[in-house]
């Protein structure tokens, strides 16, 4: 039995109403904003001692990061969900499973954060040994390694697959689809946590002006839904 997709239909009208595209804006850049405040706050060294270390001799600041990066986790679901509705019309499978790859990415990265709990609990209660081999992860076992693979492999392949999508996508400027790519390059290749996190800020921002304005590739007046910026024809929300 052959199942088939619909495409919608294509438009000139920007896929999101007001309130819509206010909320998708704002998940975008208070997720990234998170992020990037995360890495900003804990400045401890990559070596897992030696981070313990850190964090025991900055433990108010270990806290706050930890945190802030919790706290981006379903920002950045919500803004994944919201993003979708820009770049669902040209690419319909494949901006779907790019999506669901990072969704999946998120819950990875949300274990990724537990562990780092884990080990701080531990540093704290006096357990220093016990928290570095937490954070070295060395035996992580059949469900760390689901994690991981959740984590980093949905993330790098779901990064790569949204890029492809934006860059089709009339919802969208290009430069974005370029932006996506540089971000994984830095985080996930050159292990440039804080500079990729400050260009992902960044594209977020671009993400928030295509919500905001209503960005349609090739018009001179964008256009969005009734109770949109522009005030043009209305669309479903």
């Amino acid at each position: 039995m052959t199942i088939f997709v619909e495409r919608p239909p294509a438009t000139s009208t920007f896929p999101l109403d007001r309130r819509a595209s206010w909320a998708a804006a704002a998940l975008f850049v208070l997720g990234g904003a998170f992020q990037l405040a995360e890495f900003l706050l804990e400045r401890s060294p990559d070596a897992p001692g030696a981070r313990v270390d850190w964090w025991l001799a900055h433990d108010g600041r270990t806290q706050l990061s930890q945190a802030v990066g919790l706290l981006a986790v379903p920002l950045m679901i919500g803004g994944f969900l919201y993003g979708y509705r820009l770049i669902r019309e040209q690419s319909r499978r494949l901006s779907l499973v790019a999506i669901s790859l990072l969704v999946i990415a998120m819950v990875g990265l949300g274990m990724v954060h537990g562990i780092e709990f884990a080990a701080r609990w531990a540093a704290v209660a006096g357990h220093r040994a016990a928290a570095t081999d937490i954070l070295q992860a060395s035996n992580p076992g059949l469900p760390g390694i689901v994690g991981f693979v959740m984590f980093l492999g949905c993330a790098v392949l779901g990064n790569v697959l949204v890029a492809v999508a934006l860059w089709r996508s009339r919802y969208v400027p290009r430069v974005v689809a370029v932006l996506v790519i540089a971000f994984a390059v830095l985080d996930f290749a050159a292990g440039q946590g804080l500079a990729a996190h400050v260009l992902d800020l960044g594209t977020d921002g671009l993400f928030a002006w295509a919500f905001l304005s209503g960005y349609v590739r090739g018009e001179s007046t964008p256009s969005t839904s009734e109770t949109g910026p522009t005030g043009s024809p209305a669309v479903a929300h």
